[in-house]
């Protein structure tokens, strides 16, 4: 156990802060942790605040997603939710902590089903969440689901967002490099009729497999009328999704777009 004091500085009122923080655990992988931050000197403020962590062992994989809620009036469907596998700790163990904004009334509901359509719906209500956090525990043990994310903010839930699978049959991505109007994967478990979308944007064309499904080359322009190149201007991280004719996909963040 141990302490990780901050100074908050000021503070309008109504306002409520929280300090995410990720660390090493020692604890076994799957273990469920309550991290309990206390706040002081700010009497509007509840005095304990507890956000449900999950542990999981290096490799293992989680689902991931990238916040768009930027306040009461914004309940915008999350972004970039895609499959990650579990980093090895540092030699170092650096702590990172980041300052989020908890909203009251705002969290993330995580649905899953067994079907590519994911239905935000209650049988398929597979985790609740804070909104301050943006992962899940490790998934591997329930392979065969699609999932999807929803923010929901004073009983208003948004649109979920893009459907990644896991187990399902969705293919590995290795690699994807850009050079003008082609994009080349390499992987495994790629099938024609594979099709490729960059930020929920499907291609134009229709990709291209080989080498027994380990090569993808996807050229053209987006369905936007738009070419990569122009799309990703100013970008500095796009969300490639191959989805398989099954339905089964497999997203990854690129954000290491070089043109040659």
């Amino acid at each position: 156990s141990g302490e990780i004091v901050g100074d908050l500085g000021t503070i309008a009122p109504g306002t409520s802060l929280a300090f995410g923080v990720t660390v090493d655990s020692t604890s076994a992988a799957g273990t469920r942790v309550d991290f309990v931050a206390s706040i002081e000197g700010a009497p509007d403020f509840a005095r304990e605040v507890v956000e449900p962590t999950f542990v999981a062992a290096p490799g293992e994989p989680v689902l991931r997603w990238e916040t768009t809620l930027r306040g009461p009036s914004d309940v915008a469907g999350p972004k970039s939710l895609h499959v990650a596998r579990v980093e090895p700790p540092s030699p170092v163990g650096p702590i990172r902590s980041d300052l989020d904004l908890v909203i009251e009334g705002a969290e993330y509901r995580v649905y899953r089903s067994a079907t590519p359509d994911v239905e935000p719906v209650p049988e398929n209500l597979f985790l609740t969440l804070p909104i301050t956090q943006r992962n899940t525990g490790a998934i591997a043990a329930e392979a065969g689901y699609h999932y999807a994310v929803a923010t929901v903010f004073l009983g208003r839930e948004s649109a979920t967002s893009n459907v990644v699978s896991f187990g399902a049959g969705e293919p590995e991505v290795e690699r994807i490099k850009i050079s003008g109007s082609t994009v080349a994967v390499r992987g495994a478990g790629f099938e024609p009729g594979t099709a490729v979308s960059v930020d929920g944007i499907e291609f134009v064309r229709a990709a291209r497999v080989s080498a027994g499904g380990t090569k993808l080359v996807q050229k053209g322009k987006l369905a936007n009328g738009l070419s990569l190149k122009r799309y990703t201007a100013g970008r500095t991280e796009v969300l490639f999704c191959f989805r398989e004719p099954s339905g089964a996909t497999a997203c990854v963040p690129h954000s290491t777009i070089v043109f040659d």
